[in-house]
């Protein structure tokens, strides 16, 4: 996203403000003019949100933006809050999973979650859905008239093995690529995969609870985080990818395997359903079913052409969730913001 604002020639500069343990990983390698990167500091998700509100306040008072995009429900809230009275900056707001979603919250928290919203919906220009499902949620809560969806990318594989000649054959394993969480639902598919014959394999751990419980089988392969550069071979290597999710606003996973011509089984939950294309780039199944529907998915895959899939979620993901596709959406809901009277 960085990268083709810094070509486009609407831009005159993107400041960026970001954790500092972040700011070798991100666009500073673009070495533009045109960008400027601030960091904060903090230790725990508080005391950041603390360091960031303080940080979003000095760059609106020394260089104040057209456009102050801000992503996360907690960027969200520092920088809504610094954002002054009368300050003739728009925010765009990317929540990249709304916290009232029922699937991953009860409802006294949903409700809580939705009255913060809307009252710093009014210090907010647009609201950025990532998928009609959180789309849907937005509308639910009235906040459909400053909502728009636009669905996020992933860039392209550095190579399309296909197209380089390389046999891309799928293996002998399925594959889960994420955190070993409970939102990912990882632990259902380990207990799932006991005693059967498939070999699966695993790229990830955990982030926010211990994986200790996952112990290792002769069927199951933990990888743990592997480099970039070897992650769309294991994509294009695999039968299918497996995500079973217990909510999801999105699913980035799903376009990653799209990519590499690789189909996917989808849990129901979230937005994942609205990723597959039924029977063409994959399968959705019940996760209140997990265990008899998982297997029919699977069941439906072997049977299938998997090659003819594997070209559909190709095309899939160049129709669709290419990131030049999703940044121009975003430079005209920039220009939109920009020509709308000031938010109430």
């Amino acid at each position: 996203m960085v990268g083709h604002q810094l070509r486009s020639p609407s831009v005159t500069s993107v400041q960026l403000v970001i954790p500092s343990s972040q700011q070798a990983h991100v666009a500073v390698r673009h070495g533009s003019p045109k960008l400027g990167v601030r960091t904060f500091g903090g230790d725990g998700r508080a005391s950041r949100c603390r360091h960031l509100l303080s940080e979003t306040r000095r760059l609106l008072a020394d260089d104040p933006p057209d456009i102050l995009h801000v992503h996360s429900s907690f960027a969200g809230l520092a920088c809504r809050l610094a954002l002054p009275r009368r300050s003739r900056t728009r925010v765009v707001y990317q929540p990249h999973g709304v916290a009232f979603d029922p699937q991953r919250t009860g409802a006294s928290s949903a409700a809580a979650f939705a009255a913060v919203e809307r009252l710093l919906l009014r210090r907010t220009a647009r609201v950025v859905a990532i998928s009609d499902y959180e789309r849907g949620l937005l509308d639910a809560r009235g906040f459909g008239a400053k909502s728009v969806t636009i669905r996020n990318s992933v860039t392209d594989a550095a190579q399309d093995v296909a197209a380089s000649g390389t046999d891309v054959s799928p293996g002998d394993y399925y594959l889960f690529v994420g955190r070993l969480d409970q939102q990912k639902g990882f632990d259902l598919l380990h207990r799932f995969w006991a005693g059967r014959d498939e070999r699966l394999r695993v790229v990830g751990d955990a982030v926010v609870s211990g994986a200790s419980a996952f112990a290792p089988r002769d069927n199951i392969e933990f990888l743990g985080w592997v480099e970039s550069d070897r992650i769309d071979a294991l994509y294009a290597g695999a039968k299918a990818l497996i995500v079973p999710s217990r909510w999801e606003g999105f699913g980035l996973v799903v376009l990653e395997a799209y990519r590499n011509r690789t189909p996917v089984l989808v849990s129901d939950r979230g937005a994942l359903p609205s990723l597959v294309a039924e029977g063409e780039t994959g399968f959705a199944f019940s996760l209140d079913r997990f265990d008899t529907d998982l297997a029919r998915a699977m069941d439906a895959l072997e049977r299938g052409d998997r090659a003819a899939m594997g070209q559909a979620s190709r095309t899939r993901y160049l129709d669709h969730f290419t990131p030049e596709r999703m940044n121009r959406a975003l430079l005209d809901l920039y220009a939109d913001a920009l020509s709308g009277s000031q938010p109430s």
